[in-house]
Formats: structure tokens, sequence, C-alpha cells
């Protein structure tokens, strides 16, 4: 009989962003992630895009009536969203690598290599190294996601392993 794993604590993180501000998104969750990971939690899993904050007004916009003001929001949402490349989770990075944990994590994803416009769905997952374990962007936005977020590579998520066990997750 394979030797089983012992237990493992895991906080799901129910607690809203700052709307529209990476920076201060980011300072919230780790402050959160230190409160999980006091109660002695070693994966912290944080909601959909909750960096910087799930863009729910494009379900109550009229296109075109509305224009001027969803423009506006969705220049903001492009400016707070994460380049990964860019290094905008460090301090996210920083709190796994001190705290030993590991954090799911649901960004707005911003292509910093290409068209600098196109946002992405993404969970990423970071280990306690604290390297980048995985990034998903969602393959198909639904209805209306697409006018804030834009269609990603299908392949679909992986399992990876971490200190505590194999660690997967759904398309966010």
């Amino acid at each position: 009989m394979p030797k089983r794993a012992g237990t493992h604590k895991v906080a799901v993180i129910q607690h809203p962003p700052v709307t529209l501000d990476r920076r201060k998104t980011l300072e919230r969750g780790v402050e959160l992630i230190e409160k999980a990971a006091s109660a002695g939690a070693r994966l912290i899993s944080f909601p959909e895009t909750w960096v910087p904050g799930y863009p729910e007004w494009m379900w109550r916009l009229r296109p075109g009536g509305d224009y001027k003001l969803t423009g506006e929001i969705h220049r903001r949402l492009i400016e707070n969203s994460v380049d990964l490349k860019a290094g905008d989770l460090k301090l996210i990075q920083a709190a796994a690598r001190r705290l030993k944990i590991t954090v799911s994590i649901g960004v707005h994803e911003r292509d910093g290599e290409f068209s600098r416009g196109t946002l992405y769905n993404t969970a990423v997952l970071i280990g306690p190294d604290p390297a980048v374990l995985n990034r998903h962007p969602t393959p198909v936005p639904t209805n209306p996601e697409p006018t804030a977020t834009g269609s990603a590579d299908p392949t679909g998520p992986r399992v990876n392993t971490t200190p505590m066990r194999r660690v997967g997750g759904p398309t966010p």
C-alpha cells in the first residue's frame, strides 16, 4: 500500500479585491495570505480575476449608449491587469516564498508581449519557491465576457506537483 501524505490545510479567500487597483489588491492579498498561513494553510486560493477585480459592469452597461463610461472603465482594467513577464505578481510571490505556501490566484492577465491590449481571465499557480508553476487562461470567455477578455490557448489546465500534493485547477 502506498504511503499516504499527511493532512494539509487549504484556505479559500472570499474577500473582495480593491477593484481596478492592482497594487492595493496585491497588498490586500498579502495580508490575507499572511492571515491564512498563520492559521496553518499551506495552499491558499483566490477567486476568478481577483486582480484587479471581476468586470461585473459588463453585464449592465449598454453597448453604444455607455461607450464613454465603458471605455474609461476598460482603460483602467487594462492598466491594472497583470503582466506576468513584467513581474506584476512579485508581492504575492514574495509572500509565498517567505511563508512557504502555494497560492492559486485569478487575474486579468495582460498580453505584454504582443498587443498590450488583450486581456485573459487567467488562473495562476505560484509555488513556495516562488515560481509560477502554471498559468491557465480561459479558452473561451462566455457572454458578455468577450467584451473584456480574449480567447486563449485551449490546451487545458495542467496538474502540478507542489510540496503538499499534486494540484490542478479548472478553467477560471
